[in-house]
């Protein structure tokens, strides 16, 4: 510290003047008994000779309401730091939505509800009804609803961007303080970040918007170990990874950030299969090829659709039977390389040891797909194994081009949106985001302000649109009156869960679960203060609150104790613009040079 106000360009303190004169002379002090080499057993009374000087000088006359003391101690800490502020840079407002999106109950649902209320059991009806909305079925059509949604308002704001001549990555036009994001003039690429402080929540609504987008389109950061975090955010940012194809299975690996392939040996998921009428046909498959399981519990898939057994291989177990696609043209997929092709590579070898590990060891080669009488496209295998090409196409026998020798290529790449884990979403720089959807509302303005700040922060030229996204259950119009008849029974005390978006500050592995009785207008009518991030029920409270008692309102004077530190925080400004900032920025412009 003492070094760099000892520095002649941004260390130079302020001259002394009447009222800053004991800060000056105090800072001397301290500066000359740093200077001084003493022993190491003097240490201790430096310190609290330092402490004295402190005391006596700034602390107690502060303390005691002395008008020279509060000058001595402004003065001193305008010498070592400046406060800074959003309004300094006179960023964008962040534009505050409160989305809203229905979840329709099934019809079976419906109906057994209706016919218990109609009986008059309305005990059964609330107890029914409970159960439904805490099931995993519900939880997984709330999340494909809120995938859904944020699908919608990406694409339409795409289409509008398109409607405006497309995407400008240069940073030269900002966009001015407006209210919605269909005006002319922002033309920044649509970028969407996904954020849930429950990690559970994130991921489930993360395996929907796969099911709506191509993969490609979706970057994940996670507070993991395995996760690359700049690899991602610089794929988010640029739409560009640099990557590693593999001589075997002609798949893609991202490179970590540092420029280097996460292994040496390609990770991609490799499934081995046999035959269900002939298991001496043995042969590799891609996970895509798997059409759908067979023989699966569905107790196993935990509510999910069969859908995604071949997208997640937890679902997956030994001697599942499965029905396969054979086709040698996939859409999706390399054509395979025959026999002749591998003999090269040590194909003689990888029979010897397979055989001498009866196929209980890890190679095997991806050879061409089995030639099936009386079956064009599909047979139906069961899984023997599954693993990393890499590990089946090893050194023990593969001679081929390893995966870590592989050229290094670029590949440009659409992404929109970004799943953002909470534990990893304070410091980060998304100033280049245009939306971001919260999954839970915050009700604590500290924390929206948080995490707002990620993308509304220095950098930004452009505002970005915070969205919560509320979700609420749906009936028909003779199923809400019989629940309606039921919640008004004096007989029927429902304790009641927490209500479905509600933060439970508890546990990291909080579910979102509903309550049965549901105030929209109460959520939908959440007006965020655009300074201090309180949120009230309406949008004139909110209005009164900013025009007249909001203390970060750079337009609203405070009249508060001058003797509060928070007092001496709001004089300290940043220096002034230098008088030959302008005339650098013109040189800059005009083609000259600028140091």
């Amino acid at each position: 510290l003492l070094q760099f106000l000892r520095h002649p360009k941004y260390g130079a303190l302020q001259e002394p003047s009447a009222t800053a004169g004991t800060a000056t002379s105090l800072l001397q002090k301290y500066n000359t008994s740093a200077r001084q080499r003493r022993p190491q057993s003097s240490k201790h009374e430096r310190v609290k000779k330092a402490q004295s000087l402190w005391d006596l000088e700034i602390k107690q006359p502060f303390l005691n309401r002395s008008v020279e003391g509060r000058d001595s101690l402004l003065s001193l800490l305008k010498s070592l730091f400046v406060m800074h502020r959003k309004d300094d840079i006179k960023l964008p407002k962040p534009v505050f939505v409160q989305a809203e999106v229905d979840v329709p109950i099934p019809l079976a649902v419906q109906d057994r509800i209706v016919t218990h209320g109609r009986s008059g059991l309305h005990s059964l009806v609330m107890q029914h009804f409970d159960l439904f909305l805490h099931s995993e079925e519900f939880q997984s059509m709330v999340d494909a609803a809120q995938a859904k949604y944020i699908v919608k308002v990406v694409d339409e704001a795409r289409r509008q961007l398109d409607l405006r001549g497309g995407p400008d990555r240069t940073r030269s036009n900002k966009v001015e303080m407006f209210d919605s994001m269909s005006t002319r003039v922002d033309r920044r690429p649509i970028k969407a970040i996904v954020y849930s402080h429950d990690r559970n929540n994130l991921l489930s609504v993360t395996e929907q918007l796969y099911r709506c987008m191509p993969q490609e389109s979706i970057a994940e950061i996670y507070a993991t170990s395995g996760s690359d975090i700049g690899n991602e955010l610089h794929r988010f940012r640029y739409d560009s990874i640099k990557c590693q194809r593999c001589s075997v299975c002609q798949r893609l690996t991202e490179l970590a950030s540092g420029g280097i392939a996460r292994r040496n040996a390609c990770q991609q998921m490799l499934i081995e299969v046999v035959l269900e009428e002939d298991p001496s046909v043995r042969f590799l498959i891609e996970p895509e090829r798997i059409v759908t399981p067979i023989n699966i519990p569905v107790a196993r898939m935990g509510g999910e659709l069969l859908e995604s057994y071949c997208v997640n291989q937890r679902f997956w177990r030994p001697d599942d039977l499965v029905l396969v696609d054979i086709r040698e043209d996939h859409p999706l997929l390399p054509r395979r390389k025959p026999d002749e092709y591998w003999d090269k590579f040590g194909l003689e070898k990888c029979h010897e040891i397979a055989e001498e590990e009866h196929h209980m060891g890890a190679s095997w080669y991806f050879g061409r797909l089995p030639v099936v009488e009386n079956a064009r496209e599909r047979v139906r295998a069961r899984i023997a194994k599954w693993q990393g090409c890499g590990k089946f196409h090893n050194r023990s026998w593969f001679t081929g081009t390893f995966f870590g020798d592989s050229p290094i290529e670029t590949i440009k790449q659409d992404v929109r949106v970004l799943s953002l884990d909470a534990e990893l979403s304070h410091g980060l720089d998304l100033s280049f985001a245009t939306h971001m959807f919260l999954l839970e509302p915050i009700e604590d303005a500290a924390l929206l302000e948080q995490v707002t700040s990620r993308a509304n922060r220095l950098g930004a030229t452009g505002p970005v649109q915070i969205e919560t996204v509320n979700t609420f259950y749906k009936l028909s119009d003779d199923t809400q009156r019989v629940l309606d008849n039921a919640l008004s029974r004096p007989r029927f005390i429902f304790g009641g869960p927490k209500k479905k978006n509600e933060h439970d500050s508890g546990g990291k592995n909080t579910k979102k679960t509903a309550s049965i009785q549901q105030d929209k207008a109460r959520q939908l009518n959440k007006v965020v203060c655009q300074y201090c991030y309180r949120q009230f029920d309406s949008y004139c409270k909110a209005e009164a609150h900013e025009t007249t008692k909001c203390p970060r309102n750079p337009s609203i004077e405070v009249n508060d104790d001058k003797f509060q530190l928070s007092s001496i925080y709001r004089e300290i400004r940043p220096p002034r613009v230098p008088s030959n900032c302008h005339e650098v920025n013109e040189t800059t412009t005009n083609g000259g040079n600028a140091e």
